[in-house]
C-alpha cells in the first residue's frame, strides 16, 4: 500500500489491524511497514510504504518482472517452499534463508526495468 508519509499511515494500518492483521511495524526494513494476517487460510502479508520510495520502486519491478517472466516466478516460489520446508518458519528465518535468491531478483528485475525505459 503505498501512502505519502509513512508516519501519516496510522489510519490505514489501524483499518488493517482492525481486519485481523497483526502490525510488525518497520521491521527489518526501515521505510516499509510489515503487516501479516494468520487464522484460516489463505494468509496475508501487506506492506505500507511510501510512493515513490525505494522499497516501492523495487517492489514495483521485481512484480512486473515476474509477471513477465513466469520463469522465474516458478523458481521464486519454489525457492520460498523450500526455506518453509527446510525450518524457516519464522520472519527473520525466512526472509534470511531466501535472502540470497531475493538479491538475486531484485537485481535482475531493476535491471529489466532500467532497460525498458
Amino acid at each position: 500500500m503505498g501512502v505519502r508519509d509513512l508516519h501519516e499511515a496510522k489510519a490505514r494500518v489501524d483499518a488493517l489491524v482492525a481486519l485481523g492483521y497483526e502490525d510488525f511495524g518497520e521491521t527489518m526494513l526501515p521505510g516499509r511497514i510489515y503487516l501479516r494476517k494468520r487464522g484460516e487460510p489463505p494468509f496475508f502479508n501487506a506492506a505500507v510504504t511510501v510512493v515513490g520510495s525505494p522499497f516501492w520502486r523495487v517492489s514495483l519491478a521485481v512484480r512486473d518482472y515476474l509477471r513477465a517472466h513466469p520463469q522465474e516466478a516458478a523458481e521464486y516460489a519454489r525457492e520460498k517452499r523450500h526455506a518453509f520446508d527446510n525450518g524457516a518458519t519464522l520472519f527473520s528465518s525466512y526472509s534470511q534463508a531466501k535472502d540470497a535468491f531475493t538479491a538475486g531478483l531484485r537485481n535482475r528485475a531493476l535491471a529489466w526495468t532500467s532497460n525498458r525505459a
